[in-house]
């Protein structure tokens, strides 16, 4: 028999030691995909990540940071990810067992929690759930404990869920109104007691004060302008991300979602010993039983609002149903047999099936070896030419952007805006007083009348040809400047009349139109205007088209180089450009293996278009000088065409186009399978001459 220190001191090395070596072996090697590059940089440089500013983390991360001087900060980051994870297995252990009085069962808990796929994807990574499931972990503990000090402990999270995810509020809030109302009751040490919670919340405000010294350093990534009353209630409520202020209406998809994806997660078994469970929770702890009842229903609500996809939000609810799922199988043990031993076995039974359910997270979800999303980063960063100016998109490559330029300090002459950044008035005035001459005027409005006697709000923008382009909210069309019959000043506002809130903007909080929409329409002809011939400008991804009417995007390597519609293309610089960014993004992590839902997966696409045009491009070329990019393209081409079926068509057409024309790599049988099996999978076959030369030419060569 162990003595209850030594049961203690196994039930809390289990509860870390088991899912920490899981994490820790199947940990992401670098830079994630999602908003990690945006969580590390700010952490790194102390500064302020989005809304609601995450400073518990950033300053834990920047202390972090500073224990590992020598690491890949992003290592580090994933690292502090995995030791929060476990450290909120073995706290949910604790109150298992403060709640049934079995440490085997508090290690079960522990462990079926650490297996949740949500739980172990999020423990791979930098980011901020690990942290808020450690604290709600925390919070659960505090609800079991005894009530006085429970209320105090709960109150504090409560306060610091502002510097946390405010999704601790759903679990916290019920857990203090249950706990105080218990703890109130005997009038004897009240006054005490009320004077503790106080003193608890203000103590778990105070990093809310990191927010608005790190605004003050011009060195730190900061989010919004916290520096300002405005500003720093504008980041802490979140509201520029809530999403009724979007539009977005109530539905139940996402709690649905989360319903199909249990059995999974913790098994028909898993379900049915946190039914059990919960009854026994509210046969004996009542107030916590009620508690938990209230946090259900709240996170019931908030799946019905929560914008997709919501994956890392249920770990939440995965907490506490494995908390349930500890009580229920000790009842379950208990109930079968009174002697100690059969309950243990019974127990032990169950954790070996939640250790077997761990296993195959670690091979499904293991994150070793991916290096896709900075690989990626990299070889958009190559293929701007130097001192350009680079407009992106999306949610993967800005944030990793931010954290190679500011972190790495990978191509600082490269200006990168974001341009979902770009609808907000804040990164727009941040954009100018770092770069004065890169935006025009975004605020300039206009009320247009034509000849035929309609009117319309936007932007005119006259051309010596005798055309005018018209940017409205609803499109964008040249016409003859005759027909342009008058041209008043407009308010700004007028400029986003049908959609104020069309970029998440809570007006109230964040006034001022100079800003970009990415609506129809929405002016970034005017950027190109006003920068091309003078920098290079690139497109990461474009918002509106609005530039069609007098440029055009031309391929340069994983960029498109904005040209005017009358410049000739040159081939020679985009097999240039092309083969840089292979040189620095090696495209073989194509072939790892993603997850089909994964952002990575979303991304591969990329790279199979950046060999279709190398690919081409070296065909023109003969084959091209030799060079390690060169090499990299051969060697991609011959691990792509093995893959069944092809993923991309065009890419294996331009592999077999290659093989036709490249001396070095040229094999006439490879080839005319690759185009016949390109070539089946186009809508027109026929219609694709230069492919159907190709195949014919490898046709009439001798084998």
């Amino acid at each position: 028999m162990r003595s209850p220190a030594g049961a203690a001191a196994w039930a809390i090395g289990a509860a870390v030691g088991v899912p920490l070596t899981a994490y820790v072996w199947a940990l992401h090697p670098g830079l994630a995909a999602g908003g990690a590059g945006e969580l590390v940089t700010a952490a790194v440089t102390g500064g302020v990540a989005h809304p609601p500013g995450h400073p518990l983390y950033v300053m834990t991360g920047w202390l972090w940071l500073h224990l590992w001087p020598h690491a890949s900060p992003a290592w580090s980051m994933n690292l502090l990810s995995a030791l929060s994870m476990a450290a909120a297995a073995a706290v949910l252990a604790t109150a298992v067992r403060r709640a049934s009085g079995s440490w085997t069962a508090g290690v079960l808990a522990a462990w079926l929690f650490a297996a949740c796929s949500p739980v172990f994807a999020n423990a791979l990574v930098a980011g901020v759930s690990a942290l808020n499931a450690l604290l709600a972990a925390c919070a659960l503990l505090a609800m079991v404990s005894s009530t006085a000090p429970g209320a105090v402990a709960l109150a504090f999270l409560a306060a610091l869920a502002l510097s946390c995810e405010q999704t601790l509020l759903l679990i916290v809030l019920p857990g203090l109104v249950a706990s105080a109302r218990v703890a109130l009751r005997p009038p004897a040490g009240r006054g005490r007691l009320v004077a503790g919670i106080v003193v608890a919340a203000l103590v778990g405000l105070l990093p809310l004060l990191w927010i608005p010294h790190a605004a003050g350093n011009p060195q730190a990534l900061v989010w919004g302008e916290p520096a300002t009353l405005r500003g720093f209630f504008t980041l802490l409520l979140s509201a520029a991300y809530d999403p009724l202020r979007a539009g977005q209406e109530a539905s139940a998809a996402e709690l649905v979602a989360f319903a199909r994806a249990l059995p999974a997660e913790i098994s028909w078994l898993g379900l049915a010993l946190a039914a059990l469970g919960a009854w026994r929770l509210w046969t004996t702890r009542r107030e916590a039983a009620i508690a938990l009842g209230t946090t259900a229903a709240l996170v019931a609500v908030f799946f019905t609002r929560v914008d997709p996809p919501a994956e890392r939000h249920y770990i939440l609810p995965m907490l506490l149903l494995a908390f349930l799922v500890g009580r229920g199988a000790l009842w379950l043990a208990t109930w079968l047999a009174r002697a100690a031993w059969v309950q243990e076995f019974v127990l032990y039974v169950l954790l070996a099936l939640a250790f077997a359910l761990g296993t195959t997270r670690v091979t499904e979800l293991s994150q070793r070896g991916n290096r896709l999303v900075e690989t990626l980063a990299r070889g958009v960063l190559a293929s701007v030419p130097r001192d350009g100016v680079l407009f992106t998109s999306g949610d993967v490559i800005p944030d990793a952007l931010v954290y190679l330029q500011r972190v790495q300090h990978v191509r600082p002459d490269v200006i990168a805006l974001d341009q979902e950044l770009m609808a907000y008035p804040w990164y727009v005035r941040r954009v100018r007083a770092r770069h004065p001459d890169v935006l025009p005027p975004l605020d300039r409005a206009e009320r247009i009348t034509l000849s035929n006697g309609t009117s319309l709000s936007g932007v005119a923008v006259r051309h010596g040809d005798g055309s005018t382009d018209l940017l409205s909210e609803a499109g964008q069309r040249t016409v003859e400047s005759a027909t342009v019959v008058r041209i008043d000043p407009a308010a700004a506002e007028s400029l986003f009349a049908t959609t104020p809130e069309g970029s998440w903007r809570a007006p109230w909080l964040d006034a001022g139109e100079d800003r970009y929409s990415g609506l129809p329409g929405s002016r970034n002809l005017l950027w190109f205007d006003a920068l091309v011939g003078g920098v290079p400008v690139c497109m990461l991804g474009s918002k509106d088209e609005s530039y069609a009417l007098r440029y055009r995007l031309e391929s340069r390597g994983l960029v498109q180089l904005v040209r005017a519609r009358s410049d000739p293309t040159s081939d020679l610089a985009a097999l240039h450009a092309a083969l840089a960014a292979i040189d620095a993004a090696d495209p073989a992590v194509y072939f790892r293996g993603y997850a089909a839902a994964s952002l990575e997966a979303r991304e591969l696409a990329r790279f199979s278009a950046l060999v279709t045009d190398a690919a081409l491009l070296l065909a023109k070329a003969g084959g091209g000088a030799p060079s390690p990019a060169r090499d990299r393209v051969r060697e991609f081409a011959r691990r792509f065409e093995s893959l069944e079926p092809t993923p991309a068509p065009a890419c294996l057409r331009a592999i077999g186009i290659l093989r036709v024309y490249d001396p070095g790599f040229r094999d006439p049988d490879a080839a005319r399978r690759d185009l016949e099996r390109a070539l089946r999978a186009s809508p027109d076959p026929g219609a694709d001459t230069e492919a159907q030369r190709a195949l014919e030419t490898v046709r009439q060569s001798p084998s």
